[in-house]
């Protein structure tokens, strides 16, 4: 009698068929094999993070171990341009730095690949 009670009445019909549909899906192939997907993909993610962060902490520990030299470097810099800025030769630097910056511009570009076109 309880039965067709229960039947009977709809939001205890309801909440069976609720709990009958939880009970399948938590026992089903498809929701085992999600499971191990998503605990798959959460391991892939650990080591993608760790390997992130060994990388981060190589490149901070390079940039602080090369900090002096570098800064001894822009500082030679400064004084080189600084100096030639004096003899007034800092036009003509940088002129000659732009004619090397483009001839070696367009040897790289001959170098690459590509569909060769012959001149005009």
């Amino acid at each position: 009698m309880s039965d067709s009670f229960q039947r009977s009445n709809l939001a205890q019909s309801m909440e069976a068929q609720h709990a009958e549909l939880e009970h399948a899906l938590t026992r089903s192939p498809f929701r085992l094999h999600a499971d191990r997907m998503v605990q798959q993909g959460a391991k892939t993610i650990n080591i993608l993070q760790v390997a992130w962060i060994l990388r981060v902490k190589r490149g901070c520990e390079m940039v602080f171990m090369r900090l002096p030299e570098l800064l001894a470097s822009g500082e030679r810099l400064a004084k080189d341009l600084r100096n030639l800025r004096d003899d007034g030769q800092l036009g003509v630097a940088w002129r000659e730095y732009t004619r090397d910056a483009g001839e070696r511009a367009i040897l790289l570009i001959d170098l690459l690949p590509g569909e060769r076109r012959p001149l005009p």
